[in-house]
């Protein structure tokens, strides 16, 4: 029997709303540059929009329709799906570049290491696309050191569900029903993704649900799928859930 934890990134291990909120406004400014955006798009109004805590309403989900969401928030913007992909191409890369204002959450380096030394395999899954997560990684390798994932994992495209990509990871390294599988993440999202993923495969995933991260929705209302098996109000507290088990 293998132990692995599945966990979401930005949000879960990292802070990274100031690097998300630079790439968002770095993008808009880059579309108004080149033309694929309308040089009367308000980019104040914008930045304004992402200000302090603001920023948490548009991180997580597909990239795609937040940066619709930011554009079209002051008055509607006739834009084509193709010009909001090749944005959000640039904004991968952007964020990637913007790495250096992100910051690993207490005790996380503590903790992966005492699940290491526990057996625990690491996988990262996320909403960011495969290839600018894996790129992510290797910038914060210093960070991570010592620490071994066993594999990255982001969407392949903009209409792949997180279940699914939960469903690939598995699939990919032959994680079985007898294994121990936790999915941690910040974001309802994340909960019900794990979740489902169990269900669609009969496999008992746990979920722990991390309270200090990026979710702003209320979650009073979770239907069985949203709910967690846990709940976390810090990396400490995540440690313990799963070595509990």
């Amino acid at each position: 029997m293998n132990k692995y934890a599945l966990f979401d990134f930005d949000g879960c291990l990292i802070e990274s709303r100031d690097s998300i909120r630079k790439s968002y406004l770095d993008t808009i400014e880059y579309g108004v540059k080149h033309n694929l955006l309308p040089n009367n798009i308000d980019i104040k109004y914008c930045k304004n929009l992402l200000e302090d805590n603001n920023v948490l309403a548009y991180i997580g989900g597909p990239g795609v329709y937040n940066l619709q969401r930011i554009i079209n928030h002051k008055s509607p913007v006739e834009i084509s799906t193709n010009t909001y992909i090749e944005l959000m191409e640039y904004y991968n890369i952007r964020q990637y570049e913007n790495y250096q204002k992100d910051v690993i959450y207490s005790g996380v380096l503590e903790g992966l290491q005492t699940l290491q030394n526990n057996g625990f395999k690491f996988i990262i899954v996320t909403a960011r696309k495969d290839l600018g997560i894996k790129e992510a990684i290797k910038k914060h390798q210093h960070t991570f050191k010592g620490i071994k994932f066993l594999d990255t994992a982001g969407i392949l495209h903009e209409k792949e569900e997180k279940e699914d990509t939960i469903k690939r990871v598995i699939q990919d390294h032959n994680i079985n029903s007898n294994d121990i599988i936790f999915m941690i993440g910040d974001k309802n999202s994340d909960i019900y993704a794990g979740n489902k993923a169990g269900e669609n495969l009969n496999y008992p995933i746990k979920t722990i649900f991390c309270r200090y991260g990026h979710e702003v929705k209320d979650d009073s209302s979770r239907t069985k799928l949203n709910q967690p098996s846990h709940y976390a109000n810090n990396f400490t507290e995540v440690i313990e859930h799963i070595l509990k088990g």
